[in-house]
């Protein structure tokens, strides 16, 4: 009924074909006809069609038009059809001519060409006129259509050349090395040097408090000291704990300060250069399901915020490692060496079992570096956005208080077709 079945079993892959975000890589012929089809298996009652020929060259237009007139005569509703174009709404039940705000004809095609001075017959008057322009378009679109596809076979060698050098690069692209993104991390220095004074003090408070503790806990059985002296020795350590709490507080604010300040620079200056890069790519690069405009974003979003473990995170990490365990062994050293020697025989087994516990948690999606998912989501998202204004009203009392709403109130000469139209019928 649409003239959409057609063209879809062309197709290399029919009703699977891709067509790209938005239906991207199909004609604008296609997907009016394809829209048109989608409305009229829902079986509505009522059909608006507004603007259902616009912005079409010739050829998609008259395919379209028949489609209507295919509509007109099998399918059982009410079609209100809004249009500039005459040869749309030229076979009509009922023609309503909008102007200045308000309704001011009505009427078949023959009965508003009856009208002496009518608008409508003015409108046809002027749209003959124009046809002999018309059929100089359709000569011209003809010619270009030739030269068009010359073009295109011209091309085709040489987009092939370029798919098989992408085919040598394959899924994971150019290598990026951890120096090329430390040297875009460095314009942030100073963040990342305050962090490092935070993560350096933060990574020493817990040695020594452990150290604190077990002073504190031995004076208990100092029973050598006098009452005044152990009270004298709990103030003096108790101050101990105070002052290191407020070291502890003032470390992981630094810590946390610059450390944060850092990945979020890195990751905005990260995201600007690959936008740019993506924008300096071929048209055809985004023909590709894997770049089209939601897994693009996707990829934006979520890649360039995993910069943050190759930088700041490791920093962090490393500097808190190793000063935690070179603070804790130089202590554990000086009063027990034997002890010290003791635990470490079983650190390797710890540090095993820790790595093993890792990597099942991890799991082999970790090791990946496009999240396909992300990407699939990200352009559902962007289909889901885009097609939100596509609303489906089953009964006209509905569309009715649509228009009547005070956010719709552009809508109010829309409605006054539709009760013209409603009031003959």
């Amino acid at each position: 009924m649409a003239n959409a079945y057609d063209f879809i079993t062309t197709f290399p892959r029919g009703f699977a074909t891709e067509v790209g975000t938005r239906g991207t890589q199909s004609s604008g012929g296609q997907k009016q006809r394809i829209a048109i089809a989608r409305a009229v298996v829902r079986n509505p009652r009522i059909l608006i069609l507004d603007e259902a020929t616009s912005a079409l060259d010739a050829e998609a237009e008259l395919a379209v038009q028949d489609s209507l007139k295919h509509l007109q005569t099998r399918l059982k509703c009410t079609i209100i059809l809004i249009a500039h174009n005459l040869s749309t709404i030229r076979d009509a039940d009922r023609i309503a001519v909008h102007s200045h705000g308000a309704v001011v004809e009505i009427g078949t095609h023959n009965e508003l060409m009856n009208l002496p001075d009518g608008q409508y017959r003015a409108l046809v008057n002027e749209h003959l006129r124009g046809v002999d322009g018309g059929e100089m378009s359709a000569v011209t679109l003809d010619t270009e259509k030739q030269h068009n596809e010359t073009e295109i076979a011209g091309s085709t060698r040489q987009n092939r050349n370029i798919s098989d050098d992408d085919e040598v690069l394959g899924d994971e692209g150019l290598p990026i090395s951890n120096s090329r993104i430390w040297k875009l991390s460095l314009p942030d220095w100073t963040f990342m040097a305050i962090g490092a004074v935070g993560a350096v003090a933060n990574a020493a408070v817990f040695p020594v408090w452990g150290l604190m503790f077990t002073k504190l806990t031995m004076l208990f059985y100092a029973y050598s000291k006098t009452k005044h002296e152990m009270l004298q020795d709990a103030r003096y350590w108790a101050l101990g704990f105070v002052g290191l709490g407020i070291v502890f507080g003032l470390s992981v604010t630094l810590q946390n300060y610059g450390f944060a300040v850092t990945p979020q620079r890195l990751i905005a200056r990260v995201r600007r250069l690959t936008f740019g890069g993506m924008l300096r790519q071929e048209i055809a690069w985004f023909d590709d399901p894997q770049n089209a405009p939601g897994a693009l974003v996707a990829r934006l979003a979520t890649d360039s915020a995993t910069l943050h473990v190759v930088t700041s995170e490791a920093l962090n990490n490393g500097l808190v490692n190793v000063t935690t365990l070179g603070i804790a062994l130089g202590i554990s050293f000086f009063h027990s060496w034997q002890m010290t020697l003791v635990v470490l025989a079983v650190c390797p087994i710890l540090v095993l079992a820790f790595y093993i516990q890792s990597q099942q948690m991890s799991g082999a999606a970790a090791n990946k570096k496009n999240n396909e998912a992300d990407a699939a989501a990200g352009s559902l998202l962007q289909e889901a956005v885009g097609s939100g204004a596509s609303q489906r009203c089953g009964r006209f009392p509905l569309i009715l208080s649509c228009c009547m709403s005070p956010e719709t109130g552009p809508c109010i000469h829309t409605l006054q077709v539709l009760r013209a139209l409603c009031a003959i019928q």
